[in-house]
């Protein structure tokens, strides 16, 4: 894919209909890796060009053949695969009302698009944050504002090389308005895997602040990303982040999470 392609261009370079499952998966593996991956640069060009239609409906035969690379229990990669397509149709559906009303350009949410995003959070489960700074970052805007920022270094073991090897990285939480309270990712890192021991910790991170500590601020939501990612990192495993996202929320919902 070449900087600049449309959505249009990406489908029209997929796998035949005849292509194997593996050459699919390889297809997909592509245009989903990355912070943002192609795809999402797909859409954001595809929103900058009046004369390209996104239209979900196109990408349903496509994301029908959408599997994994990545070996692993069977429940577990189908999990994965149902989550990954429940993304993607949120990136269609979210880039295709921004076409049709307009793109985000300004610091409040315009009014046309507002009652549409919450319309479109609900139907597809996400948190209305998360879609509000989906629908942002397609418009290419910077997120919503936070009010307070923590950044810890954490290290993480990349098994996307033939050797894992122990990676430093930064784990990033910013605190931010939202009626919901939710713990979301940054949008970049929509398509970045959780496997259920990752998730559990995070969730149980988040559980110990806001029950145990009582520490987490009403009306207050959480936005977190990883910085210097290698880019073939395509999963997050294991629960070892759970005690630096407790450590971190705690920090960021007291005076220490300053911007």
């Amino acid at each position: 894919m070449r900087e600049g392609d449309r959505l249009s261009a990406l489908r029209a370079a997929a796998p035949g209909e005849g292509a194997s499952r593996m050459a699919w998966a390889a297809w997909w593996d592509h245009q989903l890796r990355g912070f943002p991956s192609p795809f999402q640069r797909a859409c954001r060009a595809s929103l900058g060009d009046p004369g390209e239609a996104v239209d979900p409906g196109e990408w349903e035969p496509l994301i029908a053949r959408l599997d994994l690379l990545d070996e692993g229990e069977e429940a577990e990669r189908e999990r994965r695969r149902e989550e990954t397509k429940r993304i993607l149709r949120l990136h269609l559906e979210v880039a295709a009302r921004l076409q049709r009303l307009g793109r985000w350009t300004t610091p409040e949410v315009p009014s046309e698009l507002e009652g549409a995003l919450r319309e479109v959070a609900a139907r597809w489960g996400f948190p209305r944050a998360f879609v509000w700074d989906l629908a942002r970052f397609l418009s290419g805007m910077e997120p919503l504002p936070a009010e307070g920022r923590v950044r810890q270094r954490v290290v993480l073991i990349d098994r996307s090389v033939a050797s894992p090897q122990a990676r430093m990285a930064t784990l990033v939480l910013e605190r931010v308005i939202d009626e919901e309270e939710a713990l979301y990712p940054h949008p970049r890192q929509a398509f970045l895997g959780e496997d259920e021991a990752f998730r559990a910790a995070r969730e149980a991170a988040r559980a110990y602040v806001r029950e145990f500590e009582r520490a987490w601020t009403r009306g207050r939501g959480v936005r977190w990303a990883l910085e210097g990612l290698p880019e073939g990192i395509r999963q997050l495993e294991g629960p070892s982040l759970g005690a630096s996202f407790a450590a971190g929320l705690l920090a960021l919902f007291s005076s220490f999470g300053a911007p």
